[in-house]
């Protein structure tokens, strides 16, 4: 995954889609009016910037809810929505043992379970249990805000002091002299994503990480970024903000969290260690066929080691929407929780995304509600938490697949907060000659032969200045010769002013689509482009015939 900031047009652009692993697309790095993004290839990192494409695609219009009033209840339609692309999904052979629930006003008020395609036994059910990979995080920064709440730390007091003495953090000059928990919380401590004296073995990149790894090893991580200066998704730092709220205590970490947070909240089937409890088996791969082995986090277990299942985690949705007498958060510290304390996305100004303490946040455009969430994605797992504090309504999913369903997940979630928010739906607008024209011209740049100069026309300079038209080059002749040059282009809608979403149809039956932002001069230029997804088969489409030389008579 590859983002790019460029800051005249102040916009993200995100691509999904690499050309080869040869030649991967640098991650460019420039400032931005808030807060910069910084995100590198690792695949640790990729969920938390897709959800910043997807909700903000969602706020500008590419996926609405049925306009109308704010209800009391939760509108029947959308379920039904739900359960169609979760049935379709299943019925495609995406989905593993499955399980999906939406909580509102404090209820689990719908469920929906399945086991994988074509196999015998019981479907799971609200008690099934489910590595939560990554949702981890959120149980160790909740339990930061109830040390913080009980004045034991606050965000501000410096990690070393809760760590032994021998144990020295590393700093870089340029940012804060110190690191601090509000850092580990909030992905701006500079680490990398993973130790560097850590060894991983096949099918395991933890391989039961200890404690004395992570204390010798500590001081001698290089910093990727200096202390407080930018985000950058780490599970190292937030494996080392468990340890050391543990230190701080002086508890085992799990047992800490279990009396401080899941116990108070009845959440008992919630763990790290799982005894003589039975985890269904995991699996991997497009169609969820793999059989894969659990990671040993070890040490970092606080990033992703914690096992739950739809009842307690629809508990947990619960606490952090509405604060009630048995909750071990106050409503001011669940409000710090789910403050924006990072950005991490910006467009024409605006914030579109950022984070809390562990959590990640959207504003909703046309409501004043948010989404916070989080996801998970471990070795043979994945899952997703989010919720709006403004309409009581959150989705929970859990799959016992690696393979994400985040789209699903949030365009759901993203339709129900706007439903009930009583948002009204966008009208899309209407293309006029001139930008079909141009959308024609750029479809003429899928071909093995495009040169530099067909590049410039189209492209703006500060677009060429992060991204050469060598590199564009490679990707048009890559795409011509895999899929045919570009036959059709058709534009969808307008999700904001100069932006369109446009369909590229290929001569070997196959489609694609792109995010392109034009420039506002007197003759367009594309400023920003993503795409929005890999190039698919067209259904019904018959397979490419094989060319054979001809003879003469």
């Amino acid at each position: 995954m590859q983002i790019y900031i460029q800051q005249p047009f102040k916009s993200v652009h995100y691509s999904r889609y690499t050309m080869n692993t040869s030649n991967r697309w640098h991650d460019i790095y420039t400032k931005l009016r808030y807060s910069p993004l910084v995100l590198d290839q690792r695949s640790h990192r990729r969920d938390i910037m897709r959800y910043i494409v997807l909700v903000g695609l969602c706020m500008f219009g590419v996926v609405h809810s049925q306009a109308h009033a704010a209800t009391k209840t939760l509108p029947s339609q959308l379920i039904k929505k739900l359960q169609s692309r979760l049935e379709t999904a299943h019925k495609n052979g995406q989905l593993a043992g499955t399980s999906v629930g939406v909580v509102y006003k404090g209820k689990l008020v719908w469920q929906w379970h399945k086991k994988p395609k074509g196999t015998k036994g019981s479907n799971p059910n609200a008690n099934t249990y489910y590595r939560i990979g990554s949702i981890s995080k959120v149980l160790t920064t909740s339990l930061l805000a109830q040390m913080w709440q009980r004045g034991e730390v606050t965000p501000d007091t410096p990690v070393s002091t809760t760590l032994p003495k021998a144990v020295k953090l590393p700093s870089k000059p340029g940012g804060w002299p110190y690191m601090t928990f509000h850092h580990l919380a909030t992905h701006t401590s500079g680490l990398a994503s993973m130790p560097a004296n850590i060894t991983p073995k096949k099918g395991d990149p933890y391989n039961g990480y200890t404690k004395k790894q992570l204390f010798s090893g500590i001081p001698y991580e290089k910093l990727v970024l200096p202390i407080g200066r930018k985000y950058m998704y780490s599970n190292l730092g937030m494996g080392l903000l468990g340890v050391a709220l543990a230190q701080k205590a002086n508890r085992n970490y799990e047992a800490l969290v279990k009396e401080r947070i899941l116990h108070p909240l009845g959440m008992n089937n919630t763990f790290m260690t799982p005894q003589k409890r039975y985890i269904p088996q995991g699996f991997a791969g497009p169609q969820c066929r793999v059989p894969t082995t659990p990671w040993n986090f070890g040490a970092l277990a606080p990033a992703g080691g914690w096992i739950s299942n739809l009842n307690d985690l629809a508990k947990f949705v619960s606490f952090q929407m509405k604060k009630d007498a048995k909750s071990p958060l106050t409503s001011a510290t669940l409000r710090e929780m789910q403050r924006i304390r990072q950005v991490i996305g910006i467009s024409n100004g605006r914030i579109i995304g950022g984070i809390g303490l562990g959590w990640t946040i959207f504003p909703v455009q046309g409501t004043k509600a948010r989404l916070v969430m989080h996801n998970g994605k471990v070795s043979g797992s994945y899952g997703f938490v989010g919720f709006s504090p403004e309409t009581q309504v959150g989705l929970i999913m859990l799959s016992h697949c690696t393979q994400s369903r985040d789209k699903i997940a949030v365009t759901a979630l993203n339709s129900m907060i706007r439903q009930l928010s009583g948002a009204k739906k966008q009208a899309p607008v209407a293309t006029n000659t001139s930008q079909r024209a141009f959308f024609k011209r750029f479809c003429g740049l899928f071909k093995q032969q495009v040169t530099q100069k067909e590049i410039q026309a189209l492209y703006h300079k500060a677009f060429l200045s992060q991204i050469p038209a060598t590199k564009l080059q490679k990707l048009f002749g890559f795409f011509a010769k895999k899929y045919g040059t570009c036959i059709a282009s058709r534009i969808f809608r307008r999700p904001q002013p100069n932006r369109w979403i446009v369909g590229f149809q290929f001569k070997k039956h196959y489609r694609t689509g792109l995010l392109i932002q034009l420039s506002s001069t007197p003759t367009p230029q594309v400023v920003l482009m993503k795409f929005l997804m890999r190039p698919q088969k067209i259904p019904g489409t018959p397979k490419a015939a094989t060319s054979r030389p001809t003879t003469k008579p």
